[in-house]
């Protein structure tokens, strides 16, 4: 009975994680703080690499971190979808049907 509420407690936290994430990715590059980030600017200037900034603040960059943050999403979906297969995976109750 515990190893089922812990492994339900698991995979939920992993989908409340992945939702979090997936959020946080898909909204951060869009958002004013991303271009005015003072850590992206000292770190292009400790690594002498000025283009790293410049790519950073571009589309290509905030759409490919948008992305992962979409596929942080759907990783979340998939694991609401799949939610009994997965707790009967973690706590090893390989045997019980799905319901």
């Amino acid at each position: 009975m515990m190893r089922s509420f812990s492994a339900k407690l698991t995979v939920v936290l992993c989908i409340l994680v992945s939702f979090e994430i997936g959020a946080l990715l898909v909204c951060l590059p869009w958002h004013r703080t991303w271009e005015e980030n003072n850590v992206w600017f000292l770190l292009t200037e400790w690594l002498g690499w000025p283009w790293l900034r410049q790519w950073i603040v571009s589309g290509w960059a905030r759409g490919f971190v948008t992305g992962l943050g979409l596929i942080n999403i759907l990783i979340g979906v998939r694991e609401i979808v799949s939610f009994s297969r997965t707790v009967r995976s973690i706590g090893g109750d390989s045997a019980l049907p799905d319901h």
